[in-house]
C-alpha cells in the first residue's frame, strides 16, 4: 500500500479546479456571532453553498466553482440579513468577506467589510504569487495563435512559456485537474501546439510561482491550472475568423 501511495501521490499534485470563501461573521460591538447562515448562490447555474459560523465567528466555504457572480447573504436570529450581489471568485484564491451584522435598528458608527477590493497583492489571505485571468479578461487579451501562451505571458514572471526562470518545459498545466503536459518534449510546452483545448472553452486561468499550498507542489517554474466554463441557461456561442496577410513593397 505504501508503494502504491508513492507511486500515485504525483498525480495528485499542482491540481487546482476550485475557489474558497472565509472570513467571519460580528455584531455591532465586534463580537462574533455563533451560528449565524452563510449562503452563497452561484447565480449561472443556481449553485447554493450554506455553512454556519464556528464558536469564534468564522466561516469557511471550500470547492466552490470559481467565477460568478454569487449573490451572498448573511443571516442571524434578531439580526438584519446582510447581502451582498455580483461577487466573483477567484480560482485557487480565497474570498475574503468579514461582515458586521446590524440589530434592527441600530446605527453602526463603524463597520468593517473585506471584499474584493482588498490589495490583490499584500493579503493575508494569499499563498504565495499568482495571477489569475478570468473570462473577460481572456475575452480582451490579444490572441495571435489562440494559445494558452499568448494569456500566460500575462504574468510579470514570465518570459515568453518560461515563468520564474524555469525552462518551459518545467511548467505543469492542467485543465479540470487533468494533466496536459508535453511529456515527450517535443515542439512547444504544451501539445497540439500551445492550443489542447479551445480558447472559448476556458472559463479562468490561474498561474501559481511558489504557492504556500499544499495542494500545489512537484514542478519548477509555475503550476499553471485553468477550468472550463460551466453550462447555464442561457445559449451563447462565438465566432472567430482566422486569416493571412502579405505586405508587398514595389
Amino acid at each position: 500500500m505504501f508503494a502504491l501511495a508513492l507511486t500515485a501521490s504525483p498525480i495528485l499534485f499542482a491540481q487546482v479546479t476550485t475557489s474558497s470563501m472565509t472570513g467571519s461573521v460580528i455584531d455591532n460591538n465586534n463580537q462574533p456571532l455563533v451560528g449565524a447562515t452563510i449562503t452563497a448562490v452561484h447565480q449561472p447555474t443556481g449553485t447554493k453553498y450554506v455553512t454556519i459560523s464556528r464558536s469564534n465567528g468564522s466561516f469557511n466555504i471550500a470547492d466552490m466553482r470559481p467565477g460568478g457572480p454569487y449573490n451572498i447573504e448573511v443571516s442571524f436570529v434578531g439580526f438584519e440579513t446582510q447581502k451582498f450581489p455580483d461577487v466573483y471568485l477567484k480560482l485557487a484564491e480565497a474570498y475574503a468577506l468579514t461582515v458586521a451584522m446590524p440589530k434592527p435598528g441600530a446605527v453602526l458608527e463603524t463597520v468593517v467589510l473585506s471584499t474584493t477590493r482588498r490589495n490583490p497583492i499584500f493579503n493575508s489571505r494569499r499563498t504565495g504569487a499568482i495571477t489569475n485571468l478570468n473570462r473577460a479578461q481572456i475575452e480582451r487579451l490579444p490572441t495571435i495563435s489562440r494559445s494558452v501562451n499568448d494569456l500566460t505571458r500575462a504574468t510579470p514572471q514570465s518570459n515568453g512559456s518560461s515563468i520564474a526562470g524555469g525552462n518551459y518545459r518545467q511548467n505543469n498545466f492542467t485543465i479540470d485537474g487533468s494533466d496536459f503536459n508535453n511529456s515527450f518534449g517535443i515542439g512547444t510546452n504544451l501539445p497540439a501546439g500551445g492550443s489542447p483545448i479551445s480558447l472559448d472553452a476556458i472559463d479562468e486561468i490561474s498561474v501559481n510561482i511558489s504557492p504556500f499550498d499544499i495542494r500545489q507542489s512537484g514542478f519548477i517554474g509555475s503550476a499553471i491550472n485553468a477550468v472550463t466554463r460551466s453550462g447555464t441557461n442561457t445559449f451563447q456561442g462565438s465566432l472567430y475568423q482566422a486569416g493571412q496577410g502579405f505586405l508587398s513593397l514595389v
